[in-house]
């Protein structure tokens, strides 16, 4: 069958709007589609990096949470061991049925032989000194008593320094009479550290079974060991 010259014609115009139409198709497709997915993914990729580091970061701060946890623990047991295990400590003596003690060159330690109360056994009737048996804080008191013409003179001290005194004297040209006097302190001890009274030289102090001249101390409260 023969094809005429204008149907030819028309067969080869629409070939020709089907070719443009093609070519416009493909022309406004975007150019960069794949540069666009690369940088999404590299997005992606940095923010998980990101998420990881705060992970780790989240993981080690709870690490050493618990570990702080665990040695705050650890301390509160130990101390709640020590203050379950504290003596109890409290003494109270007299110098006793001695009459005069003193006057003397040197100061003397004084030795209160009559013990009223000895709780823990800390202080040592033989010596006059206590002993702290734990570290903590301490009260101690002490009274004197004394007749005319000598002066009373007493001294508290802890290892050697002196902490407290107590004093008196008398007019001269008194020849009748007595007096008293006390003071007291409160101390921080280590264990082993040492308490007593001295008459300073010079000086006397007088008792008998009415207990005029005593020494007492008592553990206020414990302190936990000391870390160095």
């Amino acid at each position: 069958m023969a094809i005429s010259g204008a149907a030819l014609s028309d067969i080869r115009k629409t070939k020709s709007k089907r070719a443009h139409a093609d070519s416009s198709v493909t022309t406004t497709c975007p150019p960069d589609i794949w540069t666009e997915v690369r940088s999404a993914r590299d997005l992606v990729v940095e923010q998980t990096v990101k998420l990881q580091t705060v992970a780790e970061k989240l993981e080690a701060a709870e690490s050493k949470c618990t570990a702080e946890v665990t040695e705050l623990k650890s301390r509160v047991s130990q101390l709640e061991q020590e203050l379950s295990g504290t003596p109890h400590v409290a003494f109270s003596a007299a110098l006793g049925g001695q009459g005069h003690t003193g006057p003397f060159n040197t100061d003397k330690t004084l030795v209160y032989r009559t013990v009223i109360t000895n709780i823990g056994s800390s202080y040592n009737p033989n010596t006059g000194i206590f002993t702290a048996p734990r570290r903590g804080i301490y009260y101690f008191t002490f009274s004197t008593y004394a007749h005319v013409p000598h002066q009373r003179f007493t001294s508290l001290y802890k290892n050697g320094a002196l902490i407290t005194s107590a004093y008196g004297h008398y007019p001269p040209g008194q020849n009748t009479g007595s007096g008293s006097g006390s003071n007291h302190a409160v101390l921080q001890l280590e264990k082993g550290d040492v308490v007593y009274v001295q008459l300073r030289s010079g000086s006397h102090v007088h008792d008998d079974s009415n207990s005029y001249s005593t020494f007492s101390g008592v553990l206020l409260w414990p302190l936990p060991r000391q870390e160095f």
